[in-house]
Formats: C-alpha cells, sequence, structure tokens
C-alpha cells in the first residue's frame, strides 16, 4: 500500500508547494499596487490575442522565432485522471455532460475533434497529467496521441516536472537531475505521444534542481536543437525567475516563446508583479491555465452564486463582487455581441459554412440547460455569451491566451463560441474594478 500512496503524496507536495492546488488570492500588498495602477498603465495587446516572438537581446538574430497558439486553446489537466471526473471504461456517451460528471476517452475524442475542426489546435499537457492511467493507455499524453492521429493538425505543448522523484510516478525516466534527465522525459512523452510531435516542451515549474538552471536549460535546448520539440517555454515563472531561465537558454541559442501562468479575474499576480509586461517586452507569449479559478468563475458557479459581498465576507467578498459583476454585465455583452452578429449576418459577413459560425448559431437556438449541458429543458432567450466565456475573454484583453479544461463536448462548444468575440475595453474596465480588493 506504501507504494501506491507514496507518489501521490510527493506529487501532491509539490503541487502546493507550488501553489498548484489552489493559485490563493492577491496579498494586501500586491492588491494594493494592483487597485493603484489604472487599467490605461498596462500594455495594449492586440485583440486577437496572437503574439509573434520577437528576437531577445542577448540572443543571436538566427535564432528568432515566431509562435502564436491563436487567441485560446485547451487544458487537458483532467484527462487520464480518476480523481478529476476520468472513466477508462464505460464512458459518456455523445449527449452533453455537465462540468461534473464523469467523462472517458469518447469525451475526449469528440470534444477534441470539435474543437480541432473549429481552428483551435493548441492542447496543454504535461508528463504527469493523468499519470494513473499510463498502464491502460490512458494517460493525458496518450490520449492526445490517439487524438492527433485522427486530426494531425493537432498541436500538442507537454511539460518537464523537475521534481527528484517524478518517476515514482510511473512516467518513467530515473531520478531526475542534470540535463540527460530531461532528454529522457521527453523521449518517454514522445513514445506515449505515439508518433504525435511535441511543438512546445515546457519547463513545469521553477523547483530547485540538482544542476540548476543551466542544466534544464542545457537539457530544454538540446531537445530542440535534437529536432524532438519545435519550441521550448517555460510555465509558473514569475518576474524574478523568468529573466534567469531566459538567460540560461539564450546561452544555447534557444529562445524562450512562452510563459504559462495562472491568470483569471481571481487570480491576478502575475499581472501584478509584472510578469505579463516582462513577457510583451521580450516577445514571450503568455499562456494563462486556471483562467476558470478552478471553477469559480463558471456559468455554473456564478449563476449559484449567493455568497456575502459585503467587506466583512470572506475575502472582502472580493469574490462575490466578481460573481455580481458577471452576473450583471452578460446579458449587456450578449446584446452586443447578438446585435453585431446580426449586424455582419446582413452585411453577408459570416461564411455560413464556417463550423464556428454554425456552432455559434446552434449555440444561440439551444435551451438555457442545454447550453448548460443539463439536457433538454429550460427556455430558450437567444443567448450566446456565457459567465464562463466573460471570465475567458477576460484573459484575453490581457494579452494572455486561457488553456481552459474540456472534458466534453459542451465544454467545447462554450470555448469555440469564446473565441469569436472579444471584449470592450469598457467592459474590461467593469470587470478590473470589480476584481480590485478593498
Amino acid at each position: 500500500m506504501m507504494r501506491s500512496i507514496l507518489p501521490r503524496c510527493l506529487f501532491l507536495l509539490a503541487c502546493q508547494a507550488a501553489h498548484y492546488v489552489d493559485c490563493g488570492t492577491l496579498t494586501d500588498a500586491r492588491a494594493a499596487a494592483f487597485t493603484a495602477r489604472p487599467l490605461s498603465a498596462l500594455p495594449r495587446p492586440r485583440r486577437d490575442g496572437i503574439f509573434a516572438v520577437r528576437t531577445v537581446p542577448e540572443v543571436a538574430a538566427d535564432v528568432t522565432s515566431t509562435y502564436d497558439i491563436g487567441p485560446i486553446g485547451v487544458g487537458t489537466l483532467a484527462w487520464g485522471d480518476p480523481k478529476r471526473g476520468f472513466v477508462a471504461e464505460g464512458a459518456v456517451s455523445a449527449e452533453p455532460s455537465s462540468e461534473s460528471r464523469p467523462f472517458g476517452p469518447d469525451d475526449v475524442e469528440m470534444s477534441g475533434s470539435m474543437l480541432v475542426d473549429a481552428g483551435i489546435t493548441f492542447f496543454d499537457t504535461a508528463e504527469v497529467y493523468g499519470y494513473q492511467n499510463i498502464p491502460n493507455g490512458y494517460q493525458s499524453e496518450q490520449l492526445l496521441g490517439k487524438l492527433g492521429k485522427k486530426r494531425p493538425s493537432v498541436r500538442v505543448a507537454t511539460k518537464f516536472f523537475p521534481l527528484l522523484w517524478t518517476n515514482a510516478l510511473g512516467v518513467g525516466g530515473g531520478f531526475r537531475w542534470g540535463s540527460e534527465a530531461v532528454s529522457r522525459a521527453i523521449d518517454n512523452s514522445l513514445a506515449r505521444l505515439d508518433g504525435v510531435p511535441i511543438a512546445l516542451f515546457q519547463l513545469h515549474f521553477p523547483f530547485p534542481y540538482i544542476g540548476g538552471y543551466p542544466a534544464l536549460a542545457e537539457g530544454l535546448a538540446k531537445a530542440r536543437l535534437d529536432g524532438k520539440c519545435q519550441h521550448i517555454g517555460v510555465s509558473n515563472f514569475d518576474i524574478k525567475e523568468l529573466p534567469q531561465m531566459e538567460r540560461e537558454l539564450s546561452k544555447w541559442n534557444t529562445p524562450t516563446v512562452s510563459n504559462q501562468i495562472p491568470l483569471s479575474l481571481i487570480d491576478q499576480r502575475y499581472l501584478v508583479d509584472g510578469s505579463l509586461e516582462y513577457c510583451f517586452e521580450r516577445g514571450i507569449t503568455p499562456i494563462a491555465h486556471s483562467p476558470l479559478a478552478q471553477g469559480k468563475l463558471t456559468t455554473r458557479a456564478v449563476e449559484a452564486s449567493t455568497a456575502d459581498a459585503s467587506p466583512r465576507g470572506k475575502d472582502g467578498g472580493r469574490l462575490s463582487r466578481i460573481q455580481a459583476a458577471l452576473q450583471r454585465l452578460t446579458p449587456q455583452i450578449n446584446a452586443r455581441v447578438v446585435e453585431e452578429r446580426q449586424r455582419s449576418a446582413s452585411a453577408g459577413g459570416a461564411s455560413a459554412a464556417s463550423p464556428v459560425d454554425w456552432l455559434v448559431g446552434a449555440f444561440q437556438t439551444a435551451t438555457a440547460d442545454e447550453r448548460r449541458g443539463e439536457g433538454a429543458g429550460g427556455a430558450n432567450d437567444g443567448s450566446i455569451v456565457t459567465p464562463t466565456q466573460v471570465a475567458l475573454n477576460w484573459c484575453r484583453s490581457k494579452g494572455a491566451a486561457p488553456i481552459p479544461g474540456v472534458k466534453n463536448v459542451q465544454q467545447a462548444k462554450e470555448v469555440i463560441v469564446c473565441s469569436s468575440w472579444s471584449l470592450t475595453e469598457d467592459e474590461v474596465a467593469e470587470l478590473d474594478e470589480a476584481s480590485r480588493s478593498g
């Protein structure tokens, strides 16, 4: 029993140490700093959320890289993980399923195929996602490998977990130290992907490592130079850690093309500390994981919210204010988006043959219950926009591409519809105001 419990304990301890389980909220000092900064002081990203990677000054001109993931991607943290609802056998059918219901390989294939067909091709995974199902062939990378064989345009981003005992989770590669451990890990990831290439290979966390950043940078750079991946990025690196890793990678003529960070209306640590601004300045693509704050900003959570929004409430009532703002603004935003869609259709803008346009129309004609994945029932109010989409598009407004988790067809539809519209500056400002502490 101890042999089966130990790997999970090590993994959970590592995740908790990096705030992976709970991204937390703004500290008083950082919240005050954020409150004091006007929206106009922040960089103005392109509305489509796509960034071309520029030359890092310390890097030779011949290693410049262009990499974009599109306005939105897909997170696969739950794929293969039984604790997050994955069921290897007896998978849920093609009927829409809510976020709280179990899901299986069929759901992954159907939702993934729908996303790719709509032009959303960036899927983020990691060697440790769904490690419990490696023996069954249903670990996250293995599931992406199956999807990639059917949809070759899938772009896989996976990660190296730099914890000494990571191999105890069954991912292979022996103990983690030095540059060679990185090489062994990516070889195992490629084997699980079964021929599907790795577009982006990321360092999962800035954990202490035997050999330090120099060894990690050497291993990551060699993976790229050896053709095992196309690009190198990092994950969960803050304003102090990112420049250090960037410098080490530049010694190997390897640009750092992305930094994956927690970002949501609730968790704005990396916005406050200057990490996003640094990414913009250096041409590094910011990718926002946990954009729905572990479910707190989904339509289901927002509609069910009844928490105290007074200053005496939990976290000064900040979460409740954010949820209330989402409830208040969503109908207004929806009216604008519907009107813009009608004008575009009248002018012959969107093509009826477009998968995205067709899906937006189908989403609009569905009932409220169907949009939530609860089957038939409820009234059809002609809505397109949901609180989930508003929360995701807030991340896009900050210049980061969100990668919400997708477990089923209904969630895939939300992501696709979300990618079809953007927030205005006034709408962003209202959400910013609701998310401030105090």
